[in-house]
């Protein structure tokens, strides 16, 4: 990796101790530090704080800044070393490999954003090998416009629509689960170090826990409700799985009276919408109506939802009992504090949210959780994928430095 050393064979030895874990583990946290603060933090003699922070030094991953005296916090005494995460001596890839698109983002070691980037998936791509080759693609331009090459990347978290346990997809009668995760770590680990492939639900959840509005809770669900449901579990604290990863699988639907499918609120919201002009539910005169239908799209459509329309109230009452019942059913499964509406449809759906959770107050037996809107906007999943990159190379950096 391009920026951090190599161990010496003395770096190896203090490596291998504890201290130094937790000397990297409180600086991927903390800004400028002293000793004395790892010391307090992790429970080192200030001595043991030094030798470990001297050991990050060594292979690149801390580098020391001016001292307490040169930097104007000096009170007495021997001035203080400082230290600090060198944020830049890696890089961090989270991805959204979706059905349709792929956006990615490339940032430092602490998470500061450095490029993104967003490329349809082509139909003539859209199978086992063309999705690896886009995958790539999308990796490369992503560095490229951070000034970066697959030498500085550290981990990388693709989020895909799929269910994940152990980076592999069970097999789906239609095949589709096995195109959407087409052996992505089989195929990018000689070329990353470390390579996560995760449910873009679950991708979510992570990115609602360290950054959204799920950030205090131990057992929630984050729903992406765009084109299709999925749900992201967390249960006290820790991402839900199962034995294949399909904990966050909502074919269930399909048996629930009431919803009858596991289609999201963007594609349902469509279609309802074309049937209600179709039947003058929604009036001649509306906006809507005067949009020739193959210019009609779903962000136009959801436009008028978030303005709560009053001649679309039929729509929204629809959809409300729709996230009620599917509200129900999750709070049944997993006894969720909140239910966390995720990805770009959460910035449109207000006036269904309020009504929904009206209805699920009143038909409830359980403890009905609130749903909420997420404020995470349309790059939820590779935000979340960011923060488990994040994670990754957290526990196994140090690890890769002995290789």
């Amino acid at each position: 990796m391009e920026g951090i050393a190599v161990a010496t064979s003395n770096g190896s030895a203090a490596l291998a101790r504890a201290s130094t874990t937790a000397a990297l583990d409180y600086a991927w946290d903390a800004g400028a530090f002293l000793a004395e603060d790892v010391a307090n933090s992790k429970g080192l003699t200030k001595s043991t704080a030094i030798k470990a922070i001297d050991a990050l030094i060594d292979v690149g991953l801390v580098h020391e800044l001016p001292n307490t005296l040169a930097e104007g916090s000096y009170r007495f005494g021997r001035p203080a070393r400082r230290f600090e995460l060198r944020k830049d001596s890696g890089v961090l890839i989270g991805m959204d490999a979706g059905r349709f698109h792929i956006t990615t983002m490339v940032s430092d070691l602490k998470g500061n954003l450095l490029a993104s980037s967003r490329r349809p998936i082509a139909v003539a791509e859209d199978h086992a090998i063309g999705r690896r080759i886009a995958v790539f693609e999308a990796i490369a331009r992503t560095l490229d416009s951070a000034g970066k090459t697959l030498k500085d990347v550290v981990a990388l978290t693709i989020g895909i629509p799929a269910p994940v346990r152990d980076a592999k997809s069970p097999a789906h009668h239609t095949g589709f689960w096995e195109r959407m995760n087409p052996g992505f770590r089989e195929y990018l680990v000689d070329k990353i170090p470390i390579v996560r492939i995760e449910n873009d639900a679950a991708l979510a959840a992570l990115a609602e826990r360290s950054q959204g509005v799920a950030d205090s809770c131990e057992n929630f669900v984050a729903l992406l409700a765009g084109n299709r449901m999925g749900v992201g579990v967390v249960l006290g604290g820790r991402l839900t799985y199962g034995a294949h990863g399909g904990v966050g699988e909502l074919g269930i639907l399909k048996h629930v009276n009431g919803v009858g499918e596991s289609k999201g609120l963007v594609e349902l919201t469509d279609r309802w919408i074309r049937e209600a002009l179709a039947d003058g539910t929604i009036p001649a005169t509306h906006p809507l109506a005067r949009i020739t239908p193959a210019l009609l799209t779903p962000d136009i459509e959801l436009s008028y939802i978030a303005a709560d329309d009053p001649d679309l109230d039929p729509i929204i009452e629809r959809e409300s009992s729709h996230m009620a019942r599917i509200g129900e059913l999750l709070a049944y499964l997993y006894d969720p504090e909140i239910i966390v509406i995720s990805g770009g449809i959460a910035e449109s759906i207000g006036p269904v949210l309020d009504r929904a959770n009206a209805k699920l107050q009143a038909m409830a037996h359980v403890p009905a959780p609130p749903i909420v809107a997420s404020t995470l906007g349309h790059d939820v999943v590779p935000i979340g994928a960011i923060a488990a990159a994040s994670q990754a190379a957290r526990e196994s950096i140090l690890a890769l430095m002995q290789k």
